[in-house]
């Protein structure tokens, strides 16, 4: 006769980053635009590592990155805020298609400075290439 060990089971409350990863694992709503996709995308991240700021930049027509999704700046920057390919911190990630961080972003010679975003506010600073196959995407 075999005996079967019994475990006890142990059930784990939510915690707001486990609760931000769920959502973002369930992915947003099936026929949103691509900014609304991408700024619940950036609010999921946020969440997630508990960050004032999460934006995601495409690159579009003329190696320019548009911001088009994001949590933490005012909606009217969307589209408005553009790099080229190696300028600012976020074309200097998709140039060497490696993540850059910096603990004061204003610091750093790569750094591109937008009024309307008042980024001095949030020194620290990650981007990080988002890549398909060989070729940047955005970051």
């Amino acid at each position: 006769m075999t005996t079967s060990l019994r475990v006890p089971l142990q059930i784990l409350g939510g915690t707001r980053r486990l609760d931000a990863a769920l959502r973002l694992a369930a992915g947003s709503a099936p026929g949103s635009g691509l900014s609304s996709a991408l700024s619940y995308l950036c609010t999921q991240i946020a969440a997630t590592c508990e960050a004032p700021i999460a934006s995601v930049y495409v690159l579009e027509e003329r190696n320019e990155l548009v911001l088009r999704g994001n949590f933490g700046f005012p909606d009217e920057v969307l589209g408005e805020v553009r790099l080229q390919v190696g300028q600012g911190i976020t074309g200097t990630a998709v140039e060497t298609m490696k993540p850059v961080t910096v603990d004061d972003a204003g610091l750093v010679a790569q750094f591109a400075y937008f009024p309307q975003l008042a980024e001095e506010r949030y020194p620290a600073f990650l981007a990080v290439p988002l890549l398909s196959g060989p070729r940047p995407r955005g970051a």
